[in-house]
C-alpha cells in the first residue's frame, strides 16, 4: 500500500525522498506471518546484491541518500505509518509493523526520471506471497487511510490495487501488483500509479516500485525488464 505526502509514500513499500524500503508487517485478514529467511541468507550482503547504478534504464538518474538521512525519514515515515487508520483494518496489520527498522540491513538503490520514480531493495526477511496476495486481494482490493499523527496528519488517501502477472525471471517465489491511488493533503488530491514487484531468491526478498504521478509515463515494458533485472541479479550473486 502506498500513500503519497509531499515527496513521501509510506508503508509497505515506502518511498521517502527518493529512497525505498521494504517494511514487514503487512497481512491479509489478520494472519499476517513472516517466513524465517533462509540459512544462507546474511544481512551484511544486502548491500551487495542490489542492482548496481549502471543497470538501471537508460534516463534514470539513481540517488545517493546519506545514511543517518534515510535512517530518520524511515523512522518517522514507520512512526506515522503505525498510527494511520486503515480500513479495512486487517487488510494491514499495522500493530505487527516493527518498531524499528535499521535500514544498514537494507540495501537500497533509487532513480528519478521526471515524474516517475524507480527503486529496487533487497533484504534478509518479509511477509510470505501468500499474505502478500491476501493484503491486495478481495476485500484488500480497495484500502483507505487516513493518517492522523506526525506531519502528516489529516492527510486521506484510497488505494486501489490487484494482482498482475509477474514477468518470468529467476525468483523462487514472485508476485507483480498494480496500484492506483489518491491522496488529499490540504484540500489538494494528488493521484498516482505504481507498479510494484515481490519475489525471493536464496533466501533474499528483492522488492521493484515503478511510480508515477502521470499514469501515462507508466512502461509496462520498463517494468518487466528492471524487476527482472533485479531478481536475476540476486540469484546471480547467491547461487
Amino acid at each position: 500500500m502506498l500513500m503519497r505526502r509531499g515527496g513521501r509514500r509510506a508503508a509497505g513499500v515506502l518511498v521517502s525522498g527518493g529512497a525505498m524500503l521494504a517494511l514487514a508487517g503487512c497481512g491479509g485478514d489478520g494472519e499476517g506471518s513472516a517466513p524465517d529467511a533462509a540459512e544462507s541468507a546474511d544481512p551484511s550482503k544486502v548491500q551487495s546484491l542490489v542492482l548496481p547504478a549502471d543497470d538501471f534504464p537508460a534516463g534514470f538518474e539513481v540517488q545517493e541518500i546519506p545514511a543517518d538521512q534515510l535512517q530518520s525519514m524511515t523512522d518517522q515515515i514507520l512512526e506515522e505509518t503505525k498510527n494511520a487508520e486503515i480500513t479495512p483494518a486487517s487488510c494491514v496489520q499495522l500493530g505487527l509493523m516493527p518498531e524499528h527498522v535499521d535500514t544498514s540491513d537494507v540495501g537500497l538503490a533509487v532513480a528519478t526520471s521526471g515524474t516517475t520514480n524507480l527503486g529496487t531493495a533487497v533484504t534478509t526477511t518479509s511477509p510470505s506471497m501468500a499474505d502478500q496476495r491476501a493484503a491486495l486481494s478481495g476485500k484488500c482490493a480497495h484500502l483507505t487511510v487516513k493518517m492522523t499523527s506526525g506531519a502528516a496528519a489529516g492527510a486521506e488517501g484510497t488505494v486501489d490495487q490487484k494482482e498482475v502477472p509477474a514477468p518470468a525471471s529467476r525468483a523462487d517465489e514472485a508476485l507483480a501488483v498494480e496500484q492506483e491511488s489518491t491522496s488529499t493533503v490540504s484540500g489538494t488530491t494528488t493521484e498516482t500509479k505504481s507498479l510494484l514487484g515481490f519475489a525471493t531468491v536464496n533466501g533474499y526478498t528483492v522488492t521493484v516500485q515503478y511510480t508515477s504521478l502521470n499514469a501515462g509515463d507508466l512502461d509496462r515494458a520498463v517494468f518487466d525488464e528492471f524487476f527482472v533485472s533485479a531478481v536475476d541479479h540476486v540469484a546471480d550473486a547467491t547461487s
